[in-house]
Parts: structure tokens; sequence; C-alpha cells
């Protein structure tokens, strides 16, 4: 790779930059005009529709044109955001089209009070009778997810968008995800940047072990021990795990041919300089299976030491050529 101390690559397909960027894109739907301000609502539900309609064409054009892939998502930004009409109307364009669909999903309490008030139901029993969950659904957060209502996803092949810095600011919870894996249903990384602090998929893949383990203990120190709320071992998630759910585990979750290096799957990688001086990422020699330098790599390593970016197959970014 043209440097004796580029010693390691790590995928993570998400990271393409705007020369090869692979990408879902969607119109967020918000119409209800008693839960959005005027400036930030869609001015109807027929325009949001429409809109949705308009720009899933167009995303389809530039996907044909695109060397790296580009999709259509029907995105209604969340129950409380939508009417009745808008989200009816959302899951009759999902069927006609077959796009991918995603929206916030049992993120808070808040949100899982409103839906029940309204509905008389939960989030994925909602937006499932509005045709919003199927195998092409991408439900983010899902901290409050039953197992009942994990077994309808897995039924349907609906995916989990894991985002555990944000539920950790936001949704007051942490979500389940050994048990969604034990469920069957599918499950990605991902970092919902407005309602965390950082973009980085290395940081939501330490957080999501984190949380795993504050999930295993609760947190209240002030209880006894069997009285915090803790789940106990079986809710961890280990650190390879949580790196398969932010490479293959994302790739499997949306049906693209991304996240491992295998024939026929797109050539995305990052080569990562574990030597960089005033970032040593070697262990100076002690600890040096796989396990423990892919470890080092993922808890330190900087934007820094990404020193090359190819996104199938292309060198997107060269930080050593510039």
């Amino acid at each position: 790779m043209g440097s004796a101390h580029l010693e390691s690559s790590i995928q993570l397909a998400q990271i393409c930059d705007d020369k090869g960027q692979r990408a879902l894109v969607g119109k967020t739907v918000m119409d209800d005009p008693d839960a959005n301000p005027d400036y930030y609502r869609d001015a109807s539900a027929a325009q949001a529709i429409a809109d949705t309609e308009t720009l899933i064409h167009e995303v389809e054009n530039i996907g044909r044109s695109s060397w790296a892939g580009v999709w259509p998502v029907i995105t209604p930004r969340f129950i409380p955001s939508c009417t009745d009409e808008v989200l009816k109307g959302l899951g009759v364009l999902a069927a006609e089209t077959g796009a991918y669909i995603q929206t916030h999903c049992n993120e808070g309490q808040w949100e899982h009070d409103v839906v029940y008030e309204r509905f008389g139901k939960t989030d994925p029993y909602a937006l499932y009778d509005f045709g919003l969950v199927n195998e092409r659904s991408i439900m983010a957060h899902c901290p409050y997810l039953t197992e009942e209502e994990g077994e309808l996803f897995a039924k349907v092949g609906a995916v989990i968008a894991h985002c555990p810095t944000a539920n950790s600011y936001f949704s007051s919870a942490v979500a389940p995800v050994a048990r969604f894996r034990r469920q069957g249903i599918r499950v990605g990384i991902g970092t919902d940047i407005s309602g965390g602090y950082s973009p980085s998929m290395y940081e939501n893949i330490r957080q999501a072990v984190i949380v795993a383990r504050l999930l295993e203990t609760g947190v209240n120190a002030m209880l006894p021990d069997d009285r915090r709320g803790g789940l106990g071992n079986n809710t961890r998630v280990s650190l390879v795990e949580a790196f398969w759910m932010a490479t293959a585990g994302g790739g499997e979750a949306l049906g693209l041919p991304v996240g491992t290096f295998e024939p026929g799957r797109a050539f995305d990688l990052q080569v990562i300089d574990t030597k960089l001086p005033d970032s040593n990422l070697t262990g100076f020699g002690v600890f040096n299976s796989p396990a423990d330098r892919l470890a080092r790599i993922l808890y330190l390593s900087t934007p820094e030491n990404i020193r090359q970016i190819y996104c199938q197959g292309k060198l997107v970014r060269d930080k050593d050529a510039s």
C-alpha cells in the first residue's frame, strides 16, 4: 500500500467519500401541522406523497449512472410527525415501488406513549398496519421493542439500525441487540447524528459494546445489584460482533453486496496506519492476536490513522499523496 507502516485494513462500507458515495437517499416526511412548525413541515399529505414519489424516480435515475450505487428510501420521520393520511399513502407507495423504507421506531418513552395513545398499539404494529414494515424496512433505534414485536420483525425480514450513541443521549433506554440477533432479526449499526454527537462508525462500534454492558448490569449503584435492572450477561455484544454489525451485518441488513472481502462483493476498505507518529497502535509487542490488533484499531484509531479509502475498487482518498 505504499508504506511499510500500513499493516492493517478495515472495511467500513459506509465511509466512501463524495467521489464514490454508496447511498440510500430519502425525503424526510413530516406533514402533521399539530406536530411540526410551518417552516419545517410538508405543505400537505398529498404533497409529501407526491414529492416522495418524484424523489424515488429521480434517485433511481441517478442510481443507474452511479458506479457506487444510489437507492431511494421512503422516509416518514416517525409516527408522531406524520398524519394517518400520509402514513397510509407512503405504505401504498412502498407496495407499488418496492423502495426501501426507513423510520424511527420505538425510540423513546414519549414516542412510545404518543403512538399507543393515538392507535391503541405500539410503533411496530402501527407501522406494519400502514404497510411500512417489510423486508425492505430499516427501523432505527427500537430500544422498546418487545420479544413479540421482535418476532414480527424476524418474520417479515425488517431490519434494525442500532444507534447506541443516540440512544444514550435521547431514548432513556438501551436496545437489547443480543436478543434481537438471537431472534433472527437483521441488525446493523447506525449513527443518527442529530440524536447523538458523532457520525463516526468507529465511535458507534465502541458505544455498542459499552451500552450492552450497561444493560447487563444496570446503572444505579445506589441500589442492590439484584434491583438495578440488569438483564445478565446474555446482553453482551463483543467488539468483534459490533464490528460485524457495522460492516457485514449492515450489508446483510440492506441486501447489498458489501461488508466482506469475498468474490462478487464491492471492494470497499480503509487502510489504517497503526504506526503513525503520536498515535501508535502497535501494542508494544504485547497481545498480538488478530482480535487484539483489531481491538486496538477500533478502540484507538483517529481519522488521521485512516490513510487511504477505496470504494468499489477505486482509490477515492489518499492522505499520503496529498
